[in-house]
């Protein structure tokens, strides 16, 4: 009974190590897209991006499908 209890104990805590890693590494992902996203250049592409009607978005699919098919075709 008392190993059962040890090993639940251990185990808690090894728990309760991941969840705080996992907030730390949460936060620091935050503070780093809060900092990308203060740089002006990041902003206009945003607001290009948001602003972009739905016709322009898919002008922008088919160039991204377009430039993929071309960097991936390869000659039988």
């Amino acid at each position: 009974m008392k190993k059962i209890l040890i090993f639940f104990s251990v185990l808690s805590v090894i728990f309760w190590l991941v969840l705080l890693h996992e907030k730390k590494t949460s936060q620091e992902i935050e503070e780093k897209w809060t900092r990308i996203n203060k740089n002006p250049v990041v902003k206009v592409f945003n607001d290009m991006i948001n602003n972009a009607t739905l016709a322009d978005r898919e002008k922008v699919a088919n160039a991204d499908k377009l430039l993929y098919n071309l960097c991936h075709y390869k000659a039988v």
